[in-house]
């Protein structure tokens, strides 16, 4: 799964998705319920955040699910970096890895992801989850 995030303490997100003209994938708003586990104090977000992201799949490489992100986002650096400006955001490019019977997929970034990324400045945050598997032949 890949993701750009937009943070901030508050802002419109109706706003940000006019300007952006992109439906996001996920919302949160400052103040929100966190989903809690019973027995557990409720705690709510700190910041509101606009996500716009691929949905968990199979891939032997993350290039695809980063391309397709960046390819809406593609023309639009202007806008991201007005709002990070007027909104005093910050952007992330989240990355997450499932690996499933010791099978990772490619990560690898290339010179495009990173210019992009960049004219944006964007930080890219990388999680790993290792699911247990089979003991290998």
């Amino acid at each position: 799964m890949v993701d750009f995030q937009l943070e901030a303490e508050d802002f419109s997100l109706e706003d940000v998705t006019a300007r952006l003209s992109i439906s996001p994938t996920l919302t949160y708003k400052k103040g929100d319920l966190i989903h809690h586990m019973e027995g557990s104090s409720p705690r709510l977000q700190r910041s509101t955040r606009w996500h716009y992201g691929t949905e968990e799949e199979e891939s032997i490489d993350v290039k695809v699910q980063l391309d397709r992100v960046l390819s809406m986002l593609h023309g639009k650096e202007d806008v991201i970096n007005a709002l990070k400006e007027e909104l005093n955001a910050a952007c992330t490019i989240g990355i997450v890895i499932y690996i499933e019977e010791g099978t990772t997929p490619g990560l690898h970034l290339d010179l495009p992801q990173l210019n992009f990324i960049h004219s944006i400045q964007a930080e890219v945050d990388v999680d790993l989850y290792a699911h247990p598997y089979a003991e290998m032949k």
